[in-house]
C-alpha cells in the first residue's frame, strides 16, 4: 500500500518529457560575425548527405530522398511488377539498387 503523503512529496519532481531541443527556439537567431562581417544564414544545410534545417526536423531530408528515389523506381517499375520475374530476383534488384539509396542518411 502506498503512503498517502508520498504523491504530495514527489509531485512534479521529474522533468517534463515535453521539453526537447526545439522548446527554446523562438524567433530568429542572432547574426554571427566573422572578421566583423555578418555570415549569411540559411534555412537548411547539407552535412554528410543529410539535410538539417533550423528546427532539426527530417522533413526536408525525407522530401529530397523521396524525390531522388522516384526516377530509379520508375525505371525499375516494369521489372518489379512483372509476373514473368520471380520474387527472389525482384528482391535482389531491390536490395542491390534501391535499398542502399534509401537507407543512406536515415
Amino acid at each position: 500500500m502506498i503512503h498517502p503523503l508520498l504523491p504530495r512529496i514527489f509531485k512534479n519532481t521529474y522533468p517534463s518529457s515535453k521539453n526537447g531541443i526545439r522548446s527554446g527556439v523562438k524567433g530568429i537567431c542572432p547574426p554571427i560575425t566573422l572578421n566583423e562581417q555578418i555570415l549569411p544564414t540559411a534555412q537548411s544545410t547539407r552535412y554528410l548527405g543529410i539535410i538539417i534545417d533550423q528546427l532539426i526536423t527530417m522533413s526536408p531530408h525525407l522530401c529530397n530522398k523521396l524525390l531522388s528515389l522516384n526516377n530509379p523506381f520508375r525505371l525499375l517499375r516494369s521489372l518489379l511488377t512483372s509476373n514473368h520475374i520471380k520474387l527472389p530476383i525482384k528482391l535482389l534488384i531491390y536490395k542491390l539498387y534501391l535499398k542502399p539509396m534509401w537507407t543512406y542518411g536515415i
